[in-house]
């Protein structure tokens, strides 16, 4: 069966959401940071500029060559490329007032890419702190796969250690710092359907995250404490 764009989306989500969940501090490995799964979800606002598109709908029970998609992940991330993002990071009081926020910049650039790994250089600036933070990510083949995998029991119905709950689906033009792109979007819960996630990605086959937002909710001493994490695409040059 022919692979919808949607279900390769689906599968960077869980890349990105680790990727991007870790801030722009940088790490230089990613674990599974996800807790058990959980059935409840809750509406999510959607804050972009992106309008639907062509080509939306559900498309279950079709699954993932994974190792043909490691393949074409690390095709289409080849030695040079560099992307450049900018990250706005919000915590809000129960009563709506800001508590903290927080802007920095970083610039991902893949140094090496092979069937065991690929390797980027993240450059990060973030306000306040007078030098940029230099730190690596080593994405490797085995991450790759264990996402992989996961994705393919979610469209089987298989229940999983991790909750990822896609809630919307489609093709979706949106607008950023870096220019105007078709895109396939998916919105969701993870975890305990406190942190919901909304993922815009490029249909080129890439795969690259375009925006993604984060948005995290927290009891405090019976108050809500919420957070947003909204980061976009600022350039994007390949090789």
């Amino acid at each position: 069966m022919k692979r919808s764009p949607w279900v390769q989306a689906m599968l960077l989500t869980l890349v990105s959401s680790v990727i991007f969940g870790v801030g722009c501090g940088g790490s230089d490995k990613s674990n599974d940071p996800t807790p058990p799964a959980q059935t409840s979800t809750t509406p999510v606002s959607d804050a972009s500029t992106a309008t639907p598109g062509p080509n939306s709908g559900t498309a279950l029970g079709e699954t993932v060559n994974c190792e043909d998609s490691w393949k074409k992940y690390v095709a289409l991330h080849p030695s040079g490329l560099l992307v450049n993002y900018a990250t706005v990071s919000e915590t809000k009081g129960g009563s709506g007032e800001v508590i903290q926020a927080t802007q920095s910049t970083y610039e991902d650039k893949v140094q090496e890419a092979n069937d065991g790994h690929v390797l980027s250089t993240r450059t990060t600036v973030i306000q306040g702190l007078p030098q940029p933070v230099v730190s690596k990510l080593d994405f490797t083949k085995s991450q790759f796969l264990l996402g992989c995998d996961k994705v393919n029991g979610a469209l089987n119905g298989t229940p999983l250690d991790t909750s990822i709950q896609i809630l919307e689906k489609s093709t979706q033009s949106i607008t950023v710092p870096a220019g105007t792109f078709t895109t396939d979007f998916i919105r969701g819960n993870m975890g305990t359907g406190s942190t919901k996630f909304q993922n815009w990605s490029l249909q080129d086959g890439s795969t690259i995250v375009v925006k993604t937002i984060l948005e995290t909710s927290t009891d405090v001493g019976g108050g809500l404490m919420t957070g947003t994490i909204t980061t976009e695409l600022t350039k994007l040059a390949r090789p």
